[in-house]
């Protein structure tokens, strides 16, 4: 995520990371500038440079409408069945993957540039996101995407309380 709009990257929104300012009613305020996904950028101009990415773009809104059909009929079996039916099994899909703790390592702290949203690795099952200054984020929880959906990674979220900063990160398997 992110990958092919690097000019628009700026402080915690980088390749794989979304960061949000949350404010007094807990609502969430994204805090970079919108062309960081590719389908927000204008790419109409001639230049022949950007026909790859005007491909690649186009692909990208065939795969977002799909994915939202997918969280539309997981949406309305939810709410006809008051949970998230797992098709293989009898028990329902959990609403979230882990919920407070600690964030173990993996993929989703590798990716990206580490100097772009310092991450330590101290203690593999210990891994958090830092401010600038060595501040740490605390985890919040992680969802499996997946389960609202017909696919996606695993979402996981940090908050900074002193700042009021959330993040999101992916893990991709």
């Amino acid at each position: 995520m992110g990958d092919q709009t690097g000019e628009y990257h700026s402080g915690y929104v980088q390749n794989n990371w979304l960061a949000f300012c949350v404010d007094d009613a807990q609502r969430y305020h994204w805090l970079g500038d919108w062309r960081y996904f590719l389908l927000e950028c204008d790419l109409s101009t001639d230049d022949t440079g950007q026909a790859s990415l005007r491909n690649f773009q186009q692909q990208l809104a065939h795969h977002y409408a799909k994915t939202e059909r997918g969280y539309q009929d997981r949406k309305a079996k939810y709410l006809a069945k008051g949970c998230l039916p797992c098709p293989w099994s009898d028990e329902p899909f959990p609403l979230v993957e882990q919920l407070g703790g600690t964030a173990a390592y993996d993929n989703w702290c590798c990716m990206g540039r580490r100097e772009a949203v310092p991450v330590n690795i101290d203690d593999r099952d210990d891994v958090y996101p830092m401010t600038p200054d060595g501040e740490r984020f605390q985890f919040v929880c992680s969802v499996d995407a997946s389960h609202y959906g017909d696919y996606g990674a695993l979402i996981l979220l940090f908050y900074h309380p002193g700042l009021r900063i959330a993040l999101q990160t992916f893990n991709w398997s």
